[in-house]
């Protein structure tokens, strides 16, 4: 029997899934199983569809190569929609490498300058268009202008634009594309936090059952609150995103200079220390090595064997992934 860290519920090991602490759709290697089945479908199940559809993790993963569940390269684009004409797009695919690449540029559609027309209906004129057009299309394309124009185009000015004596002009067409999609922040921040609070059990055991701070952490998880500001007044937590964290480049040479690799993924920092008068355990998570967020997960160092840095560090290296730990267990 063990207890669910959520619920607290003590159930049998088969009531208990095997979790990734960093989801596994992100390339996180670290697992644990101390929350039961109910509980990881109940905070795991709309958390993992939203960061899946999160742009800037889709972002991240198609840098990293990171593949979906099902073996696929993560394309985190929509087409790019024409902000003049919204049936003109521009599509963005992927090669089979996962690398982004256009796969479809609208084009500007050539158009017949008529220089002047006969009494007998035919006509002369001048072919505009953004590029050049391929000599076989060129039939088609004078039959679509001058059904357009009620119009016949002589045979003399066909073979003469054909021949190019009569140069195609070529026109500076400017048009803005755009892709229409925002980033959700709820589910960045509850991510951090549920990374915090399983980590929190896997350092610091079950102690942290007796935790304060355990408790608002929590409490923040199981509900449905998506509004980001204030959490510290209304949930009594601390969460803030760092930039040009000094801690990450110190992992950095930790990872090197230990574990003689530093193509780090993922890592995570517990960080006890006396801050403002309180002796507080701070969690860094940083993910991608480009979105850092240190979250308070305890007040009270001293109820826990914990001294110094500890550092957990999620590897990616030629497609293996691993993790590591300092202090080495």
């Amino acid at each position: 029997m063990k207890k669910c860290i959520l619920c607290e519920t003590s159930k049998e090991d088969r009531e208990f899934n095997r979790e990734h602490i960093v989801p596994k759709q992100l390339g996180g290697s670290l697992t644990m199983k101390n929350l039961c089945k109910d509980c990881n479908s109940k905070i795991d199940d709309e958390l993992d569809k939203k960061v899946a559809e999160n742009l800037l993790f889709k972002i991240y993963k198609n840098d990293e190569k990171i593949k979906s569940n099902k073996g696929n390269h993560i394309n985190p684009f929509n087409d790019f929609i024409s902000k003049e004409n919204e049936n003109r797009k521009i599509e963005i695919g992927l090669d089979n490498e996962g690398n982004l690449e256009i796969t479809s540029i609208p084009q500007i559609k050539p158009t017949l300058k008529i220089k002047n027309k006969t009494t007998d209906g035919k006509a002369t004129g001048v072919l505009t268009a953004e590029a050049n057009i391929p000599i076989e299309d060129l039939d088609k394309i004078f039959d679509e202008l001058t059904k357009e124009l009620n119009v016949e185009l002589s045979p003399k000015s066909k073979e003469e634009i054909k021949s190019g004596k009569i140069k195609s002009k070529i026109i500076n067409h400017e048009e803005t594309f755009f892709m229409e999609e925002s980033i959700d922040t709820w589910p960045i921040i509850k991510l951090f936090v549920r990374i915090a609070y399983e980590i929190a059990f896997y350092k610091l055991g079950d102690d942290y059952f007796n935790d304060p701070m355990r408790d608002k952490l929590k409490n923040y998880l199981e509900s449905d609150d998506k509004y980001i500001e204030d959490l510290k007044t209304r949930h009594g937590i601390s969460i803030h995103f760092l930039k040009d964290n000094e801690v990450n480049e110190a992992i950095f040479h930790l990872a090197k200079a230990t574990y003689k690799d530093d193509n780090l993924l993922h890592y995570i920092t517990i960080l006890p220390a006396r801050v403002n008068g309180i002796n507080a355990i701070n969690l860094v998570v940083t993910l991608f090595n480009r979105l850092s967020a240190n979250v308070l997960i305890s007040e009270d160092f001293n109820m826990y064997e914990i001294n110094g840095l500890n550092a957990i560090m999620m590897f990616k290296n030629n497609g293996n992934k691993y993790t590591k730990e300092f202090p080495k267990n």
